[in-house]
């Protein structure tokens, strides 16, 4: 979940819809529903800059295969202005603290249901790093960051995820 950065409006993922939905909040005491718009997928996470959403969108057919997308999303008009490919899937977003960049954070879930979820299972995550010009995401410039042996814990198949608000200081 999200909000906008006037405060006004309320973002958040309906993964079981494979939809973002929008809330007004101008009165916290009476949120009024602004509808959904469709993401083709499941969205995992969401953040905003100026008037475009930024939704990581899981659209893997298995846990073997995973591919997500992060597309860009106006809020004036709810059209879809890109779709960045970024070879698996998405758990969180997180946008620098100058609006220049965003980073991704790649988990590729493990199948709980193989050897009862135990590591390590194939394929590992990754972080990709977007910039924004803008506040439009130039996607042939993505950089993809490897984790592989940076954790004590499966080094050779990281699954990263990050709080939206507190990603490391060293990506940007």
């Amino acid at each position: 979940m999200t909000v906008t950065p006037d405060g006004m409006t309320l973002i958040y993922s309906d993964s079981p819809l494979g939809a973002i939905g929008l809330v007004d909040i101008t009165d916290p005491k009476a949120p009024k529903p602004l509808g959904n718009i469709a993401m083709d997928g499941e969205p995992t996470t969401t953040v905003v800059a100026g008037k475009t959403a930024f939704v990581g969108v899981n659209t893997s057919k298995s846990f073997t295969e995973p591919s997500g997308v992060l597309r860009s999303v106006s809020l004036e008009d709810r059209s879809i202005l890109a779709n960045c490919d970024l070879g698996g899937q998405p758990d969180s977003v997180a946008i620098s603290p100058d609006g220049s960049r965003l980073a991704v954070a790649i988990e590729n879930e493990r199948d709980e249901e193989v050897n009862d979820g135990a590591l390590p299972q194939m394929p590992a995550g990754f972080v990709e790093i977007l910039p924004l010009k803008d506040g439009v995401v130039d996607c042939a410039a993505k950089q993809h960051v490897d984790l592989t042996g940076l954790a004590e814990i499966a080094p050779r198949i990281p699954s990263p995820n990050m709080s939206p608000s507190t990603p490391p200081t060293s990506w940007w």
